[in-house]
């Protein structure tokens, strides 16, 4: 028969929804989902309505509420609802058989946690120096009001020098980032909403409502509080943790740490899970010791799950329950926790019955499904949501302070600003400092080049992880063009803050081939041993300032063809020990100035040959002692105007054979065999005192008269007297004299400190020499 069509309700109902409707615009026939730690919660609602033409899009995004009544009875009648709190991710309407037949409108939605649309986000950004959970605050703080949580930590949280949120959703990131560092999360519902908590230590988890939950197989005649099954579960898992990393900064200290896992194995070996974490995931091992205990226990707690179910309403993830009445779990006073269980997972079915027909199906309004874990055992979210591999290599460009070239460390790190990077403010503070590759490393060698800022380059990342990027490399751009051309390969620096630069470039045009170096100031070139250089052709080199070279050993210059040296200014050579000048043909040398040469010790010059001195103005020798001339053949002099000899005493000229001097009609020559020959057109001689001529045979011949001398005889007593200033050890010359006696008076002026000639004859007599202004005294002969 047709059943009556009566207006439905949800007053006096199990299962009670709040909507943006009127209170009975929809009505909650049914509702199953699951809430499991570090994973959002989802229920699937089945709504009916006398509405058909309610529009979906009114109910997308809208929070929804739903009330669990507590179940009426003696034993828990101060039993408070039950809420389960989302936001409606997908709506569809339905049309079921048993709902069209009553002019129903069928309607299936899903409930999901705010939490859940962040997965509908995607962004790229860079944290700095921050803890995990100052970068959980940085993410969702930009979604306001949605986004209600609360930190539940008890552990110390390490600043993280560089952390990367790479085209990954923030749920994602988030995720990821919570399981690497042993956080978990679960959901709190209340009449207001729901809130996210994260938590670290579920060994001081809060309990449900109503903490002890009996067991009884059997429900009959009892209260809906309480778990009718139960059931242990063992699963194998690695029975040891051994994690290993590399840090550069200390390459030789091993960071490689063992963690065991008391897990069931049963007759097994040591199962061993060894996991490189990538490069400088810690730095200490007591921090990698750390890490593997959190490994540890992530795999150590799923080997040893319960699984339960009942009608209990107060299990909630998250949260612990006291099992009672148990026979494997009594209560014991050594180990309370022994039977206090946190909830991991748990599946809820509830439903409203507006049919008859429901009744028969599932009488229950509400049942639950369990899996737990003893109290005492820490949980710890299993790694399931890995970072993202980056999918290979990007470009970025180095940044640094804007009065700054070259922003580098002591390891030649530099930072960079990506392009995908929104926030970044581009002076340095962009990235964490970046290793730069380079084709050649090592102690104390390599290739050394620092990306300069403004210089784009290509970035790689260790292990794929955008948390440890490496510099491989820098390519041109628009803005940063090559030095050269395409036929010229080849290297160019540039001056820091200017525009010079050093380089060392190929151009291999055919036919102009050319390296080309260039030093914008100083060239410095150390070569520890022997170096040798080879050019083929021409070689020229300009010094525009000092040229100055050390040879600290010896120097040895072969020139094969002509050599010529030209020195604008002066030109200085100093030997400090021997020197010897060797030419095999003809040396010519010509000095357009004065030459000034001194020899402090002797000097020998030897001429195989010929030798012609000409000088065009006056020549002088000064030598302090002795000086000998010495000719092997004929020795020839012409002086052009005068001569003068001067002899300070004896001037002796010894000739083997034959002296003969001539000028005009005047000659004297004197022979080896005593012959001495004078003649002249008129020969005079004359004495200022007297004149002889002595020998065996005097002859005079002449066509003219010869007269008589003039003279008095020279008699015995004929002198002539030497003046000499003893004090200074000098000849008087031309001093003033007079000469006094009976044979007469003559004045006069000294010649090489001697008077003229006096005669007394052959008497002595005696006679006054006078000089002027002195005294002497007089002699007499």
């Amino acid at each position: 028969m047709d059943l009556p069509q009566l207006p439905l309700t949800q007053h006096n109902r199990p299962l009670q929804i709040t909507t943006p409707f009127d209170d009975d615009t929809l009505l909650l026939q049914r509702m199953s989902g699951e809430e499991t730690l570090s994973q959002p919660f989802n229920f699937t609602l089945d709504l009916l309505s006398q509405d058909p033409e309610i529009e979906l899009k009114q109910l997308i995004g809208q929070p929804l509420l739903i009330t669990l009544q507590p179940e009426r009875d003696d034993e828990h009648h101060d039993a408070k609802p039950r809420y389960f709190h989302g936001v409606i991710q997908d709506i569809a309407r339905i049309n079921p058989p048993h709902t069209a037949a009553r002019s129903l409108t069928a309607y299936r939605a899903q409930l999901v946690p705010w939490l859940t649309f962040l997965q509908h986000t995607s962004d790229c950004r860079i944290f700095q120096d921050e803890s995990v959970p100052i970068i959980l605050q940085s993410v969702l703080s930009t979604y306001g009001q949605l986004a209600k949580y609360q930190f539940n930590f008890r552990g110390e949280y390490p600043l993280l020098n560089y952390c990367v949120q790479y085209n990954e959703s923030d749920f994602h990131f988030i995720s990821h980032l919570c399981e690497e560092a042993g956080i978990y999360y679960h959901f709190e519902h209340s009449k207001d909403g729901h809130t996210l908590i994260f938590s670290d230590n579920s060994t001081h988890c809060a309990a449900i409502a109503t903490p002890q939950v009996p067991y009884h197989p059997h429900t009959t005649g009892r209260s809906s509080h309480l778990i009718t099954q139960w059931h242990p579960r063992r699963t194998v898992a690695a029975s040891r943790i051994s994690l290993n990393t590399f840090d550069f900064k200390q390459p030789t200290n091993l960071l490689d740490v063992t963690r065991p896992n008391d897990t069931p194995r049963g007759n097994l070996p040591v199962l061993k899970h060894y996991r490189y974490e990538g490069a400088a995931s810690y730095k200490i091992s007591e921090v990698g010791t750390k890490i593997a205990e959190r490994r540890a226990q992530a795999a150590h707690w799923p080997t040893k799950l319960f699984q339960g179910a009942g009608p209990c309403r107060s299990f909630q993830a998250g949260r612990y329950f006291d099992l009672v009445d148990h026979p494997d779990h009594p209560v014991s006073r050594r180990d309370p926790d022994e039977a206090k269980f946190i909830v991991i997972t748990v599946k809820h079915h509830a439903q409203n019955v507006f049919f008859d027909e429901e009744k028969k199906e599932n009488p229950q309004p509400y049942s639950a499904e369990i899996t737990a874990i003893r109290r005492k055992i820490p949980f710890q979210p299993e790694q399931k949501t890995h970072r993202p591999k980056m999918p290979g290599p990007q470009t970025a460009t180095v940044v640094g302070p804007s009065s700054e070239t070259i922003h580098a460390d002591k390891f030649g790190r530099v930072k960079v600003h990506f392009h995908w990077d929104q926030t970044g403010p581009k002076n340095g503070a962009d990235s964490c400092w970046i290793r730069v590759a380079s084709p050649w490393a090592g102690s104390d060698m390599g290739g050394v080049s620092p990306p300069r800022i403004g210089q784009e380059v290509i970035v790689d990342f260790l292990d794929g992880n955008p948390d440890r990027p490496i510099i491989t490399g820098r390519v041109y751009n628009a803005l940063q063009m090559p030095p050269f051309g395409n036929e010229v390969s080849g290297m160019r620096s540039k001056t820091l803050k200017g525009t010079g630069f050093n380089e060392v470039t190929m151009h291999d045009r055919p036919g102009r081939e050319l390296l080309n170096m260039q030093a914008e100031r100083d060239y410095t070139l150390l070569v520890k041993h022997d170096q040798i250089s080879m050019v083929k052709n021409d070689k020229t080199t300009t010094v525009e300032q000092n040229h100055r070279l050390n040879v600290k050993a010896n120097q040895s210059i072969a020139v094969e063809q002509n050599r010529q040296t030209m020195i604008t200014g002066n030109d200085t050579e100093v030997v400090q020990g021997n020197r010897s000048e060797e030419v095999s043909g003809h040396h010519q040398e010509s000095i357009h100035g004065t030459e000034n040469v001194v020899v402090t010790l002797a000097s020998s010059e030897s001429i195989g040959l010929g030798k012609a001195l000409n000088v065009g103005a006056g020549y002088a020798v000064n030598v302090g002692g002795a000086m000998n001339t010495l000719a092997g053949a004929a020795s020839f002099e012409e002086v052009g105007l005068s001569k003068k000899t001067m002899v300070g005493k004896t001037y002796t000229i010894d000739v083997g054979d034959r002296v003969e001097i001539k000028t005009g009609y005047s000659s004297l020559v004197m022979e080896s065999d005593g012959t001495i020959r004078l003649k002249g057109v008129n020969v005079e001689v004359e004495g200022t005192t007297g004149a002889w001529v002595r020998g065996e045979t005097v002859g005079l011949e002449g066509p003219g008269d010869v007269e008589p001398s003039r003279l008095p005889p020279m008699g015995m007593f004929n002198e002539y007297f030497h003046i000499q200033d003893q004090a200074a050890g000098i000849e008087l010359e031309k001093i003033p004299f007079r000469i006094k006696g009976e044979a007469g008076e003559i004045e006069g002026r000294t010649a090489t400190g001697l008077t003229h000639h006096y005669s007394t004859g052959d008497t002595e007599k005696q006679i006054d020499l006078e000089y002027t202004g002195l005294e002497h005294e007089s002699h007499g002969w």
